[in-house]
This record gives C-alpha cells, sequence and structure tokens, in this order.
C-alpha cells in the first residue's frame, strides 16, 4: 500500500473518531469473520473499534437468531468464527424442522 492512500486512511479514522458521528464499516464480505476482517484492516492502517465493522455474516447471524432458524453452514473456515454461538443444524437432524435453512457462500 502507498504511503499516500495510508496517511489518507488514517486521517479518515481520526476524523470519524474526532466527529459526534455515528459510523459502521460496513461490507458485504461472505469470506472471513469479524475478527479476521478486523486484524486485516488494521494492518492495513485502519484505526478502528472492532464493533465498528457489520458485515453480511453478522446480518445473516442477527437473521437466523431473530427468524429463530437452524442453519446448515457451508462456509469458509475464516467466516466460521461468527456463528459460534447459533445452533446449527445437520443433514440428519433438519428432517421435521421447518424452521432450517442452509447458508452458503459463492
Amino acid at each position: 500500500m502507498s504511503q499516500d492512500i495510508a496517511a489518507n486512511i488514517s486521517i479518515v479514522c481520526f476524523r470519524l473518531k474526532s466527529s459526534n458521528l455515528k459510523y459502521l464499516f460496513v461490507t458485504n464480505t461472505t469470506k472471513e469473520s469479524q475478527n479476521v476482517l478486523y486484524s486485516r484492516l488494521t494492518k492495513l492502517g485502519f484505526d478502528i473499534e472492532k464493533e465498528k465493522i457489520f458485515t453480511s455474516l453478522l446480518a445473516a447471524v442477527d437473521f437466523i437468531k431473530r427468524e429463530q432458524v437452524r442453519p446448515h453452514l457451508m462456509l469458509e473456515d475464516a467466516a466460521l468464527e461468527d456463528f459460534q454461538d447459533v445452533l446449527t443444524t445437520t443433514s440428519n437432524d433438519s428432517k421435521g424442522n421447518d424452521r432450517s435453512a442452509l447458508l452458503s457462500t459463492c
């Protein structure tokens, strides 16, 4: 990464933190957990809190909990961490459960 980009990232992060604005870093990544993404972004120079990162995986977790479905997960290993506290199914125990869902990344 060029020093100009790194400097701009630092300035943007500083301005956001210094402002009274509410903000999130929103991404549609489906291949890595919030922790993995946080680690990658901080290595690139983003001075952010992990809780300020909202991913499509976290949106899926919110949906699963709200709708009380039991997903069968087909995800990258780096993404599974976000689903640690979600009750999941296996192919054998989802029969007869109309609240099951398949979650996969492309």
